[in-house]
């Protein structure tokens, strides 16, 4: 019977450590040679003009078609392929013609030595693509805008804002583009739903940031008055809204009952006079028949308000 051949474990020691000798001299022989190898690196653009901003979207790599040893390469590759080459916007600019109002062609042959300058000297520049891009400007815009909640508040059965929600800084600032200044009047929290609510609570909280502005601070302070709420019903006097000083006009009936919501931490601080209700004079010269009574003031955390009678009649007194 014959016996399989099976190499010793000398044998295969032997030929293993060998095997590794000669990839690692193939490996060192590769690595003496020249290569040129294209790399696509970061760049990052500073040192922006004052009172500028960008707004097209000019390249974030541009490819650098290099030339060097395997080692150097390596090397290369293995330090800085995170490292952003920048590129100073002013400085460029300012030896590029503008091609119309806040429009640059920009040649990357004007980037050689400043790119050549931030890279390896071992590593010879040979090309840099694209050849050609774009940077365009408009003028930096600021203003302050006002802050609201972006998100969904729940509440239990009885329960709601006993005021409205406090925003600490209540406004923020927001500087960019002129169009997108704009089109933006207020500045939102970011989206979240708060479910099943019954206490006050209070948090920090951030900001959604619209494309192309910068929003300082990008946090704010958010303070919701949460409280349990329950039905009140007083008299309100009724005012005539424009009523020339000679004419004299009774009302049917002169006050009516207001019926709201409002928290139970307030609900013995509520007056009348924290509810204005008036009539228009223009519709009685229009001899409507009867008068609509309509809200011209009501406090912060009155809710759900009924009014009873909502119109009322009238009576022009001669003098």
């Amino acid at each position: 019977m014959n016996t399989p051949f099976w190499p010793n474990n000398r044998t295969l020691a032997v030929f293993v450590i060998c095997l590794v000798i000669a990839t690692a001299l193939w490996f060192l022989n590769a690595l003496s040679k020249n290569y040129t190898t294209t790399i696509a690196h970061p760049v990052q653009y500073t040192n922006l003009p004052r009172n500028k901003f960008i707004i097209n979207n000019p390249p974030e790599k541009l490819n650098l078609k290099i030339s060097a040893h395997g080692f150097a390469l390596l090397r290369y590759k293995m330090g800085t392929s995170f490292s952003p080459l920048t590129i100073d916007v002013e400085e460029l600019t300012g030896n590029t013609p503008q091609v119309t109002g806040g429009l640059y062609i920009i040649s990357t042959q004007n980037l050689r030595s400043d790119i050549a300058a931030q890279i390896n000297p071992e590593l010879q520049l040979v090309d840099i693509s694209p050849g050609v891009f774009t940077i365009s400007f408009d003028s930096l815009e600021v203003r302050q805008v006002p802050v609201a909640p972006g998100g969904q508040f729940q509440f239990k059965a009885g329960f709601g804002l006993s005021s409205p929600i406090v925003f600490t800084p209540s406004r923020v600032t927001i500087s960019g583009p002129l169009h997108a200044i704009e089109a933006t009047d207020t500045i939102y929290t970011i989206p979240r739903h708060y479910k099943n609510l019954e206490s006050s609570f209070e948090l920090e909280i951030p900001l959604v940031i619209p494309g192309q502005l910068i929003v300082e601070p990008g946090k704010v302070h958010m303070s919701v008055p949460v409280d349990e709420f329950t039905e009140k019903t007083m008299r309100v006097p009724v005012w005539i809204d424009n009523q020339p000083e000679e004419a004299r006009v009774r009302l049917f009936p002169g006050d009516v009952e207001v019926t709201f919501r409002v928290a139970l931490s307030r609900y013995a601080r509520i007056r009348p006079e924290d509810i204005s209700l008036f009539v228009s004079w223009e519709e009685i010269e229009a001899k409507l028949p009867q008068l609509p009574v309509r809200v011209q003031k009501l406090t912060p955390g009155i809710t759900a308000l009924k009014i009873n009678p909502s119109h009322v009649e009238y009576l022009i007194e001669k003098p």
